[in-house]
C-alpha cells in the first residue's frame, strides 16, 4: 500500500463529508480544502490509531489569508477511526464506507497562533495537541459523528439552518 495514496483519498472523503455538512466546495487547486464567498475550512486529520497531533505548515496562516481576504477562515481537526486498518482497506476508492467515527474541531483563523513554529527539515511547523482544541465550543452529534464549533460563528450559524 502506497501511505500517500491513502492518506490522499481518506483526505478527499473528509473534504466531501464536511463540504455536504456546510455546503461548501472542497478545493482540487492546492488553496484552501474548503470555500464558498464567505467561508474557508482549511481541514488537517488524523487517524485514531496514530499520533494524536496535527502538523500545519506555518506558511499556510499567512498565505490563505492573503488567498482569501474576504473569507472568514477556519481551522478543523478531524480524528477519524475504520473498521479496518489502513493497510488492509489500501488504496481503495471508497474509503468512505470504512470509516466508522468521526470527530472534528473547528477553531478561528488566529487561535492556532498561540503555538510555537518549529523547523525540521521538511519546512516550518506548528504541531497542535488534540488536548489544546478547544472544549468550550458548542458540540453537535450525528450518527457516529461530533462537530465541535465556535459558539455563534458563521460556521455554527451556517450548520443550525442547514440542519433545519
Amino acid at each position: 500500500m502506497n501511505p500517500r495514496a491513502f492518506t490522499t483519498n481518506v483526505e478527499n472523503w473528509h473534504r466531501r463529508w464536511l463540504g455536504s455538512l456546510f455546503s461548501l466546495t472542497s478545493s482540487t487547486n492546492g488553496g484552501i480544502d474548503l470555500y464558498d464567498d464567505t467561508i474557508g475550512v482549511e481541514l488537517k486529520s488524523r487517524y485514531t490509531k496514530y499520533n494524536h497531533s496535527f502538523a500545519v505548515h506555518a506558511k499556510q496562516t499567512e498565505l490563505f489569508l492573503e488567498e482569501n481576504p474576504t473569507k472568514k477562515l477556519y481551522w478543523a481537526f478531524l480524528l477519524y477511526d475504520l473498521s479496518r486498518s489502513p493497510a488492509e482497506i489500501g488504496s481503495q476508492f471508497d474509503i468512505e464506507s470504512y470509516v466508522t467515527k468521526r470527530e472534528v474541531w473547528f477553531t478561528s483563523w488566529d487561535w492556532i497562533r498561540q503555538f510555537p513554529i518549529h523547523n525540521p527539515k521538511t519546512g516550518p511547523y506548528q504541531y497542535i495537541s488534540i488536548k489544546k482544541l478547544p472544549a468550550e465550543d458548542e458540540v453537535y452529534t450525528r450518527k457516529d459523528e461530533i462537530i465541535h464549533l465556535p459558539k455563534n460563528s458563521l460556521l455554527e450559524e451556517r450548520f443550525i439552518n442547514l440542519k433545519k
